[in-house]
């Protein structure tokens, strides 16, 4: 099946990334935006899903993080704070060389104190075809990352009438695949980390441990993925970039590997 579909002419590649870029602060405790741009240049990136964004936030120097990194890299931008910091802006954001349209920001249901968690959902427009893709990041306590994920699947996210059959959700999950919140979710989508049987784990502060993850759907190709490794990426947060990449049907049904080469290029 998988073979038949690569013949396919219609198929259409780029690549996703996500990554937690801790607010751009390194191991090294550099603040860093331009250093994070430069890696995911080196990704060859083409929708990129962050975590841990700063804008206008004392302890980054008031830099808007998300707007540096999309000017530098020449990408559309959507970025989404979560509520309830007095301190400037802090969430996550969807960039992209294609353009985006917004479809949902929000708050994600939390517990009591616990940090407020968000989830952006974009469509991105590719050779007139769409593709939906949602970035978010969970909580840290199983309570608050089982209500998040329920939520994600429910009517006002991926349960929607309106959500894509072409379509990606990617971020900081905070969980293992061991979990059954992962269970729930490859359900319905598939791991892109286990279709190609790559390397699961990967280093953050914490350990060993495969937290970040881009699960895509059934009408959605996986070709490659890979951890992005290089001594800066080592040291420029406490994550590493995740890349994979993917292809959707074109619907005009049109040769059309050679547009998205020459798009990602400029």
């Amino acid at each position: 099946m998988e073979r038949a579909l690569n013949e396919r002419p219609w198929i259409m590649r780029f690549n996703v990334v996500t990554y937690n870029v801790h607010a751009c602060r390194g191991l090294d405790r550099r603040i860093c935006h331009i250093r994070i741009s430069d890696i995911l240049r080196a990704c060859n990136a083409d929708i990129i899903a962050l975590q841990e964004l700063d804008s206008d936030r004392a302890r980054s120097r008031k830099v808007d993080q998300p707007q540096a990194i999309a000017d530098a890299l020449g990408m559309h931008l959507i970025f989404y704070s979560t509520d309830g910091w007095a301190d400037g802006k802090y969430g996550n954001a969807i960039l992209s060389k294609y353009p985006l349209k917004l479809v949902r920001a929000a708050n994600l249901p939390g517990a009591g104190r616990c940090e407020p968690r968000g989830a952006i959902w974009a469509e991105a427009i590719i050779n007139n075809q769409s593709v939906h893709i949602v970035n978010t990041h969970l909580g840290l306590t199983a309570s608050e990352r089982a209500t998040q994920v329920r939520a994600l699947l429910g009517p006002e996210w991926m349960g929607a009438h309106t959500f894509s059959e072409s379509s990606v959700l990617c971020g900081d999950f905070n969980f293992s695949p061991r979990d059954p919140l992962y269970r729930l979710l490859t359900e319905r989508l598939r791991d892109v980390q286990m279709v190609q049987r790559a390397r699961r784990a990967f280093p953050t502060w914490l350990g060993l441990r495969t937290i970040d993850f881009v699960l895509v759907s059934h009408a959605i190709e996986v070709h490659a993925v890979h951890v992005h490794w290089s001594l800066r990426t080592r040291i420029a947060s406490d994550h590493m970039p995740l890349v994979a990449s993917i292809s959707v049907p074109n619907a005009r049904g049109t040769t059309a590997e050679s547009d998205i080469e020459s798009h990602s290029k400029g």
